[in-house]
């Protein structure tokens, strides 16, 4: 499961083509997989707001975002206390 956000709607339009290509790259291989149940979504998504997280300076802007948690990791940006860019991925 992956996780993608944005703060900016008009950011995330822009973006949306680029990542839909990549998650239908991404199914291709998996054709043979049952979808993923709307609970487990669900919990995925609760789980990857609620995981620690752990913050570092940038080597731009703003501070890098870190998240690991069990059966998911992910990475971000905020900036002036405004998460930006997300992505979280379970590891299961």
């Amino acid at each position: 499961l992956c996780l993608d956000y944005l703060s900016r709607p008009e950011a995330f339009a822009r973006l949306y083509p680029k990542l839909l290509d990549g998650y239908l790259l991404d199914a291709i291989e998996r054709l043979d997989v049952a979808p993923v149940d709307r609970a487990r979504l669900e919990g995925f998504v609760g789980a990857v707001t609620a995981a620690p997280r752990r913050r570092e300076p940038s080597p731009g802007l703003g501070e890098d975002v870190r998240l690991c948690a069990k059966g998911l990791v992910g990475s971000g940006l905020e900036l002036d206390g405004e998460l930006l860019q997300l992505s979280g991925f379970s590891t299961a």
